[in-house]
């Protein structure tokens, strides 16, 4: 239960009794060595692969109805229990599902869930493998059975809150790490999690950060919850100082946060960090400073408000409960006020050129505007600040109005406030005031405009924030490392023998191996010259070289070339090796005073072994390989003319799809030969009209087929770039 205080820390005021659970989850959560773990792991993904990081499409193409809270009635030990989920949950359990790999079913999908006294092993098994088909570990060897059963279908999207619930009953916790669902125990799940982030050696940095006051402790339980997603904070109470492990572009804001929390005293107060829905967190925290600055109101009774733009929240700082509740109304009603306001904002763009996305963006986006004379004039709605879940100041007290920020004022007349007006109410001891807000907000249509900054590599957006935060999720969605391919070929020539009279296709088949033309959906059909096979065996992992080991074992195998190719998604890679050949493509002649003029225009044409591929990666990790692949060579022609060379080659082209990791045969491209070879005495065989007795000429027929073998692997991360190559070193070193 120590993961669920995390997350209710983050979203509600920090309380001393929570600062003590959070402090308990921090001392345990630091890096311990294998013996740490109980258990033996136990996986099961049910797929053939894990796939890599791509475009994480589940927060930004959510439904409106997965915002939409959902209640589960259901029978839990033969005890009927409400389980009451909010929309946010569901939204976070389908961002997470998509990162484990849990793409085969509709996620909206109604369906029924039961069990009676099962093991728990097996009710995870079938909840997570089977309804959600999901990446999932056990850590532990999971004790304990199940009776569950749900009164009515419940959507695939609640599944993992239900089953965090039936874990937690059991004592284990299930937490995502990495695109897997892990599950075991509380201690277990906390040096799995802090193990995986020091186990990303190369992209996260060391910093010690030594305070000048307050507690280490209270201080990093405030920058865990700001730090950016990957980071841990850890306290040393020995030396007061904190210890960060972190991105290293990350180190200096970060740093320089901590010593601006320090300075400004907000180490020893009580801090909360609170989400800012509609409005620019920037923009309400001015608000809210220029609000007390005009207010006659003790230094003391004054909370600490930063904007933190990139959480879209703020951090909030106070002496008091109540200081801190009273900037928590204020806040709600400032947000949903001021949230239609236009501004020109930018968005940083780390790895998309913004030329390439300015003009989408606005195709998409631009046109919301457009229609905003076809609507009604005014629609608005009412809005409601509610604290429910907070203690009642005091009953019996009197209420005292008091300004109300600018901001939110109407000029409608002296001392008349408009609808968004706020009144305070008097606390029970300090005098500090308790906003309460009811805010009409109206709805405005304005235009977005999008423009690319190609100097500073970023966007320039002109829209309201509700409109720029919509388009701020699309492209950090978007903005992802431009994905490579490690392309592996090898090209070889068969002597196509007696075993060999159909092929290599049909031979390798003969021998057992499931081998297939144009298999679906796998492989597509090549539309061009030559065939396409894709072989599979079902035992352990196999490359090129199995196939090789198998032909020579019958025939005469020539590698013609193995080259290793890495190329951006969507551009292309050439390999040429050979020679260039001079040819001749026009010829001219033009007489002048009896002198004749002849101009040849010479053009060189590449000859030899050529390989370009154009690769296309897929959500799925499958690759889309445009494939040209020629063998060519030139010879003199009959006349002797050296300009105009006959040029022999065999082509493939084709497009096909593979896997990551698997490897595809493209072949078919048969060639038939008949040699003439003359043997004779030397000498005499020259011997004009005599030699012809002291000489043979034996005519040798022979078929040939050339075989081209592409294993791609999607490269979506440096650090995957540094394992292939290690892979390529030990084969190289591999006798």
């Amino acid at each position: 239960m120590l993961c669920k205080s995390v997350s209710r820390y983050r979203s509600r005021l920090l309380r001393p009794a929570m600062i003590a659970v959070l402090l308990l989850q921090v001392g345990c959560s630091g890096v311990q060595g294998p013996d740490a773990i109980v258990g033996e792991p136990w996986l099961a993904s049910y797929r053939d692969d894990v796939r890599g990081k791509g475009i994480d499409t589940a927060n930004v193409n959510l439904p409106s109805s997965g915002k939409v809270p959902v209640g589960v009635v259901a029978v839990i030990d033969n005890e009927p229990t409400n389980i009451s989920l909010p929309g946010e949950e569901i939204q976070r359990n389908a961002g997470e599902l998509a990162s484990a790999g849990a793409s085969k079913y509709d996620l909206s999908e109604q369906v029924e869930i039961s069990f009676d006294n099962d093991p728990l092993d097996y009710v995870v098994k079938q909840l997570l493998g089977g309804l959600l088909a999901a990446n999932y570990v056990t850590a532990d060897k999971l004790e304990g059975r199940v009776s569950f059963k749900t009164e009515q279908p419940v959507p695939r999207a609640v599944i993992p809150s239900i089953l965090r619930d039936i874990l937690a009953r059991h004592g284990y916790v299930m937490k995502l790490i990495n695109g897997v669902y892990q599950i075991g125990s509380g201690e277990t799940i906390a040096v799995l999690e802090n193990n995986a982030v020091a186990g990303a050696s190369g992209e996260y940095v060391n910093q010690i950060v030594n305070l000048k006051r307050g507690k280490a402790e209270d201080l990093a339980a405030v920058v865990a919850s700001i730090l950016p997603r990957g980071a841990t904070v850890t306290p040393v109470a020995s030396t007061n100082s904190l210890v960060l492990r972190l991105s290293p572009v990350d180190v200096k804001p970060v740093t320089e946060l901590i010593r601006a929390l320090v300075d400004s005293g907000a180490a020893s107060s009580l801090v909360a960090v609170i989400p800012v829905r509609e409005s620019s967190p920037e923009k309400v925290a001015g608000a809210i400073n220029a609000y007390y600055s005009s207010q006659d109101i003790a230094a003391a009774e004054v909370p600490l408000i930063i904007p933190l733009e990139d959480q879209q929240a703020l951090l909030v700082g106070a002496k008091t409960q109540r200081i801190l509740r009273n900037a928590r109304t204020l806040i709600s009603g400032l947000d949903k006020d001021n949230r239609d306001a236009p501004s020109l904002r930018v968005i940083p763009l780390q790895h998309l050129p913004p030329a390439d996305i300015a003009n989408q963006l606005n195709a998409i986006f631009g046109g919301e505007g457009a229609g905003a004379g076809n609507r009604p004039a005014d629609t608005s709605r009412t809005a409601r600040a509610d604290n429910r879940d907070e203690t009642t100041t005091d009953a019996n007290s009197g209420g005292d109005s008091v300004p109300t920020p600018s901001i939110i004022r109407s000029s409608t007349g002296r001392g008349q406030a408009s609808p968004t007006a706020a009144s305070f109410e008097q606390g029970r001891n300090d005098g500090s005031f308790a906003p309460k807000v009811d805010a009409t907000i109206p709805q405005t249509d304005t235009g977005i405009s999008i423009v690319p900054d190609t100097r500073n590599n970023a966007l320039l957006v002109y829209a309201t924030f509700r409109q720029f935060k919509r388009i701020r999720d699309v492209v950090r969605a978007l903005d992802l490392p431009l994905a490579q391919v490690v392309i592996e070929a090898t090209i070889v020539e068969v002597d196509l023998t007696d075993g060999l009279d159909y092929g290599v296709q049909a031979y390798l088949r003969g021998e057992g191996l499931d081998v297939r033309s144009s298999r679906s959906p796998f492989i597509a059909d090549p539309g061009g010259a030559g065939g396409v096979a894709s072989f599979d065996i079902d035992f352990g992992d196999y490359t090129a070289s199995f196939v090789l080991h198998a032909l020579q074992a019958v025939t005469n195998v020539k590698v013609i070339s193995s080259p290793y190719l890495t190329v951006l998604d969507g551009r292309s890679a050439r390999l040429s090796v050979g020679d260039q050949v001079p040819y001749l493509t026009k010829q001219t002649a033009a007489t002048n005073t009896g002198t004749t003029t002849t101009t040849n225009e010479i053009e060189v044409r590449d000859v030899g072994i050529i390989l370009q591929v154009t690769p296309s990666i897929r959500a799925d990790n499958s690759v889309v390989l445009t494939i040209q692949q020629e063998v060519s060579s030139a010879k003199t022609a009959a006349n002797g003319d050296e300009l105009t060379p006959i040029i022999q080659q065999r082509t493939i082209n084709s497009d096909i799809v593979v896997n990551s990791g698997k490897t595809v045969l493209l072949g078919g491209l048969i060639q038939d030969r008949d040699d003439k070879v003359t043997t004779g005495v030397p000498v005499l065989s020259s011997v004009p009209l005599m030699g012809n007795l002291f000489k043979q000429t034996n005519s040798k027929k022979s078929r040939t087929e050339l075989v081209v073998m592409i294993t791609p692997r999607v490269v979506r991360r440096p650090s995957q770039i540094q394992n292939i190559t290690r892979l390529i070193k030990a084969r190289l070193s591999t006798p």
